[in-house]
């Protein structure tokens, strides 16, 4: 079966804990499309700070779950393949990072969603900035079927405004967690918190 997980995580770097003061527990936001016959080729996808968006083998090997959260999403064939069609479109694009919507995340969220309108992503040869999250919310959003609930949970949303940990709020209650140290290697395993014994 396929699946698309969304990776979160915490603050590592400076940047980071500057952006986390206003955005929250988690950063930044990596899309993976996984089939579990060939799991280990799995791409990490995304836009960092000073970067283009990017697709990337090697990005995993970071995700462990001492500081990344994964939420998979069970997908069709179809459903598959448009997500990683889109994937690759803004990567062939070179689509830029979206510095002007993170600065303007420290807005309240009903100015922001009052000044910027979302940004036209049916198709991806439209788009020419995005930040990680955003990236996430119109990929799902374009190309999960309009059915599904989760689809119909980013629907109404403006990607423009949507920053990491929002997205992990938004998308938890329809997808299950996975362990990031097993995705690491690519493997599709259900996320078990460790408790210590006293």
């Amino acid at each position: 079966m396929p699946y698309v997980a969304i990776v979160f995580r915490k603050p590592v770097f400076v940047s980071d804990s500057i952006i986390a003061m206003y955005a929250g527990q988690y950063v930044h936001t990596d899309i993976c499309p996984i089939d579990e016959l060939n799991a280990a080729h799995t791409l990490v996808c995304t836009c960092y700070m000073g970067e283009t968006f990017s697709a990337s083998l090697c990005s995993k090997s970071r995700f462990n779950d001492a500081t990344h959260a994964a939420l998979v999403i069970p997908t069709t064939i179809e459903e598959q393949d448009e997500i990683t069609s889109y994937l690759y479109a803004l990567v062939e694009k070179k689509v830029k990072y979206n510095y002007m919507d993170v600065a303007a995340a420290a807005l309240p969220l009903n100015v922001r969603n009052t000044l910027f309108s979302d940004v036209e992503s049916e198709n991806p040869d439209g788009i020419s900035s995005l930040f990680c999250s955003q990236a996430a919310v119109l990929v799902l959003r374009n190309c999960l079927i309009p059915e599904r609930e989760i689809t119909k949970a980013l629907t109404g949303v403006n990607s423009r405004c949507i920053l990491p940990n929002m997205l992990y709020n938004i998308l938890t209650p329809f997808c299950m967690r996975i362990s990031c140290d097993a995705l690491r290697e690519g493997e599709v395993e259900m996320y078990r918190v460790a408790y210590k014994h006293t």
